[in-house]
C-alpha cells in the first residue's frame, strides 16, 4: 500500500529514533537514525513521518478507511456480518461520523446509539 523503509515504532509499539541492534551476548548498541519517509504508490503524494503518512493516507483515502473502519466495528459490536439490508444505516453512520471528526470514540457512541446495534 506505501512505500515505507524504516518506522519509528519498535515491535511492541514503542516510539523510537534510531535503530537498535542487538550484539552477541545481549549487549544493545544505538543503530543509525530511522529515516521513515515514504511515498504511496501510484502517486506523487510522499511524507516524512508517521503523522504526515496519517494525512496523506486521510486526504487521498478518508472515504474508503472510514467505511472500512465503521463496518469492522459494525461487524464486531452485532456479532455478524453485514448485509444488504444494512447497507443504508452503514452509510448513515459513516456519515456521522465523518461529520464529528473521524475519533474513534465518536464511532463507537455513534454505533451504540444506531439502531442497528440497539435491536441485535
Amino acid at each position: 500500500m506505501y512505500s515505507l523503509g524504516e518506522t519509528n515504532f519498535d515491535a511492541v509499539g514503542k516510539w523510537r529514533t534510531h535503530a537498535v541492534v542487538r550484539m552477541f551476548g545481549g549487549d544493545r548498541n544505538i543503530g543509525s537514525p530511522i529515516d521513515a519517509q515514504g511515498r504511496l504508490p501510484n502517486s506523487n503524494q510522499s511524507f516524512r513521518d508517521p503523522s504526515e503518512f496519517r494525512d496523506v493516507l486521510m486526504k487521498s483515502q478518508g472515504d474508503r478507511i472510514s467505511l472500512n473502519v465503521t463496518e469492522q466495528m459494525l461487524t464486531y459490536a452485532l456479532g455478524r456480518g453485514l448485509e444488504f439490508t444494512d447497507e443504508s444505516a452503514v452509510e448513515e453512520i459513516v456519515k456521522s461520523h465523518q461529520s464529528r471528526g473521524n475519533g474513534l470514540c465518536d464511532l463507537v457512541h455513534i454505533i451504540t446509539q444506531s439502531e442497528l446495534f440497539r435491536r441485535k
